[in-house]
Parts: structure tokens; C-alpha cells; sequence
């Protein structure tokens, strides 16, 4: 029995740590609005700053991959993405990503991210 309880709490332990930062779900409505907000802006420096401010929010693959699109440059969006990973909700479909590159070095990138 005291396996038992140590068991759970290393597998809790465990659950909890791999969720840490993804604390504060954006619902859809919250994301559409910042996206607007985002899509607003002329420059890509200006999209990149607004996009790495949600990234203390918990978010999908399918939002972070909405979110890179709004910029210009390869790199760029490679760069945000290896940040994303760390943030997103399902994990399981960051993949999804791989979509908005259009080099294959890049898609490469992504699939060796963890």
C-alpha cells in the first residue's frame, strides 16, 4: 500500500511538471482577438513581440500554427516555434506546424523538437 501512494504521487508529480506551462488556457474567443490585434501590425517585429506575449498563456497547435503565419520570415517562425513547444496543450499535435514551412530543414527542425 505505501508503494501504492508513492506511485501515485511520483505519477501526479509527474503529470503536474509536464503541464507547468500550460497554466492559463486561451479559449478561442481570446485567441481570435489577439490574432486581430496581431494581423494589425505592419512589421514582423511588432507580430513577433505580440506573439511571444501569449506565450505565457497555454495554447493550441492549431492557434500557435494561426499565429506564425502572420510572419514573413522562415526563420522567424522557426525561432517562435521551438518557444512554443514549450507551451502548448497538445503536444501530441505540434506537428501540425510543420505545414506554414517551406523549407524542408525547417520541418526537420520541428520534428526533432521535445
Amino acid at each position: 500500500m505505501k508503494y501504492f501512494f508513492l506511485s501515485f504521487f511520483f505519477i501526479f508529480g509527474i503529470v503536474i511538471t509536464l503541464n507547468a506551462g500550460c497554466e492559463s488556457p486561451l479559449s478561442e474567443a481570446e485567441f481570435q482577438n489577439e490574432l486581430t490585434k496581431i494581423k494589425s501590425f505592419t512589421f514582423d517585429e511588432a507580430k513577433k513581440t505580440a506573439i511571444e506575449s501569449l506565450f505565457k498563456k497555454c495554447l493550441t497547435s492549431n492557434q500557435i500554427k494561426g499565429l506564425l503565419q502572420e510572419l514573413s520570415f522562415e526563420e522567424d517562425k522557426l525561432a517562435l516555434a521551438k518557444k512554443a513547444i514549450k507551451i502548448v496543450s497538445d503536444p501530441e499535435n505540434f506537428k501540425i506546424i510543420k505545414l506554414i514551412f517551406e523549407f524542408e530543414e525547417s520541418k526537420k527542425a520541428i520534428d526533432t523538437l521535445d
